[in-house]
């Protein structure tokens, strides 16, 4: 524990804060004498700060309340998330459409995954348009759970930062990039690619590199509580987003070695083929001018 004072200008105890899960721990009557809001504390009329900071206790915000159903799967969060400037238009516009084909052939997935899915053996067949139709095509709910999911969690920042129009053009150019990756080595010409992963992994590349400072949480999903920061002995990690991307880039790297290997049905060569094009995204950005200003993701 560490024992932090919210103020000095209220008559308000020294709170205690654990430094590992980051929760408050009040002692028998203290909760009862804390201002439930921020507007006492402003009020007071010594212009000193409001809570102390320190580099060993970091109290953070988890983002979004949607989030925290997905924390059981083990993915991640935003901490202390700042606001975007600008309604991200593609980003839910993807995930609506997505979402809508996706419940549209639920009960027939077959026949229209088999009819517009990118299939290396035949590339330009359907007139070619499997090579954009593939993106909002998803095999199950897991699959399209976790691809919007992602798509949501940092495609906010990077549309307010990118703009709209470069935000999709990096998203098709992302899933472009992931097909032909995907074509150029996967060993099985005659299984059907879909799926937006390709191009939402352009645009984590491009997250992680134009915001590598903002942090991630992981819950543990071996505790049923740790979507709620519940885990005392084993704390949930908090990590870079440059970090995490590079653990994630090590798996698809791990994972591509399975695929060429004929064993699992996922295509890493799609993620890495995507996310080498978020990081093309990024250094052209720099070049071209992205959004200049600093968030933290």
């Amino acid at each position: 524990m560490r024992a932090i004072r919210l103020s000095d200008r209220l008559h308000v105890p020294e709170i205690d804060v654990c430094r590992y899960c980051q929760l408050f721990w009040f002692d028998p009557g203290e909760f009862e004498v804390v201002p439930k809001t921020g507007d006492a504390i402003r009020r007071a009329p010594v212009p000193e700060p409001v809570v102390e900071h320190s580099d060993e206790v970091q109290l953070h915000q988890v983002g979004a309340s949607w989030q925290y159903p997905f924390m059981v799967l083990g993915v991640p969060v935003e901490i202390e998330t700042s606001a975007v400037e600008r309604w991200p238009w593609v980003t839910w516009g993807t995930f609506i459409v997505a979402l809508v084909l996706f419940l549209f052939s639920f009960g027939d997935s077959y026949r229209l995954l088999r009819q517009f899915a990118f299939l290396p053996s035949d590339p330009w067949r359907e007139w070619g348009t499997t090579w954009i139709l593939s993106f909002f095509l998803h095999g199950g709910i897991d699959h399209i759970a976790i691809n919007l999911y992602f798509l949501l969690l940092i495609g906010d920042n990077a549309e307010d930062l990118l703009g709209s129009l470069r935000f999709g053009a990096l998203l098709l150019l992302a899933h472009v990039g992931g097909i032909l990756t995907h074509w150029a080595i996967e060993p099985r010409l005659d299984v059907p690619l879909i799926g937006a992963s390709g191009g939402i992994s352009g645009a984590l590349a491009y997250y992680a590199l134009r915001l590598p400072r903002a942090r991630l949480l992981f819950a543990h999903p071996f505790y049923g509580l740790a979507a709620l920061q519940a885990a005392r002995w084993l704390p949930p990690p908090i990590l870079r987003a440059w970090f995490a991307f590079l653990v994630w880039a090590a798996i698809q790297t791990v994972g591509l070695v399975f695929q060429l290997s004929g064993t699992v049905s996922v295509s890493f060569a799609a993620h890495l083929g995507g996310a080498l094009a978020g990081v093309a995204a990024h250094f052209l950005g720099l070049q071209f001018g992205d959004r200049s200003r600093e968030v933290k993701g």
